[in-house]
């Protein structure tokens, strides 16, 4: 998670009326310097002229304006990001990021786009509004290939869920699935009866080993190499871990959990009184696998969780 703290500075224009002739005189210059200086009249003018005039109007008029550099997302593309509507989310809201669709539809306004990461990665789907509100009771499910950013230019407030997680072998949004990812955990090995497990997924932190049963000969499927940054440099999922073996069966038996998604909130302000999710999917035990023979299989490794980044320029809340 990121915290980005910014100030702001606020000029104010002033004007100042400065008395002009010498400041040394006598009584013949009285009549000019009360003229030029203090009849009431020019004075007057001066006055409501500055006040009126358009430029310090449209200066003091014109609210602030939130100013938000948006991470992952190209200059051009932020450009396009210029919806005033509100987004109030209530209910349970499924967001393919796949299809690029929302269910129920959004408000007439909203701004939904597909773009390409800024800096290469995985591609990244859009929802921007003027204030994004996840209501609380509201179930926000989110699937799809791309990640996902919400960009709001006032706030954006969590009660309910926003949920980013894998489903068992189904990856959440822009995560990989079972034995597939820059992470993922290296399926079992081994002779029938004398299967290994499956390993764990890596991402930010290394995943667990593949379990060896008794009087296994074969070692171990050790987990890959973590990737990421823990700065989130590039916005991206987890990877999937490793398919348990029943090796008398064709193909995989006992699947691996597949990796959790990415999800991203920018905004002036977030509050996270709600949930976030962005779990991975949890590996099967050993189980009976039927083919032409029936066997049972070794356990498979569990998907690593996604990336979550939150980048504000306040964040308050006691949300998870």
């Amino acid at each position: 998670m990121r915290l980005y703290l910014a100030s702001l500075l606020l000029c104010g224009c002033g004007f100042t009326l400065s008395p002009a002739g010498n400041s040394a005189f006598d009584a013949s210059d009285s009549s000019a310097i009360d003229a030029r200086l203090f009849d009431a009249a020019l004075i007057d003018s001066a006055i409501d002229a500055a006040i009126d005039a358009p430029l310090i109007d449209a200066a003091i008029d014109a609210p602030p304006t939130p100013s938000l550099d948006v991470a992952h997302i190209a200059a051009l593309d932020e450009q396009m990001l210029t919806s005033t509507a509100d987004y109030p989310l209530s209910g349970t809201v499924t967001i393919d990021t796949a299809a690029g669709t929302v269910t129920p539809a959004v408000p007439s306004g909203v701004i939904v786009r597909n773009v390409p990461q800024e800096g290469g990665g995985l591609a990244l789907m859009v929802i921007q509004a003027r204030r994004i509100d996840v209501q609380a009771g509201a179930n926000v499910r989110i699937t799809g290939t791309r990640g996902v950013v919400f960009v709001a230019t006032l706030d954006i407030v969590v009660t309910g869920a926003l949920d980013a997680s894998a489903d068992h072998t189904a990856a959440g949004p822009g995560g990989y699935p079972p034995s597939n990812g820059p992470g993922a955990g290296p399926d079992a090995i081994g002779s029938s009866g004398y299967e290994t497990g499956g390993a764990g997924a890596s991402f930010g932190t290394g995943g667990g080993a593949g379990g060896n049963a008794t009087g296994v000969a074969a070692t171990a499927p050790t987990p890959l190499a973590i990737y990421g940054t823990r700065t989130l440099t590039t916005l991206e999922g987890g990877s999937g871990g490793g398919n348990g073996l029943a090796s008398a069966v064709p193909g995989p038996c006992g699947l691996a959990g597949a990796g959790g998604g990415a999800i991203q909130l920018s905004s002036p302000s977030v509050t996270i009184a709600g949930r976030i999710r962005a779990s991975g999917g949890g590996g099967e035990g050993g189980r009976k696998c039927v083919g032409s023979v029936t066997d049972a299989s070794s356990g498979s490794g569990g998907g690593t969780g996604g990336g979550i980044y939150v980048l504000a320029q306040a964040i308050a809340g006691a949300g998870w």
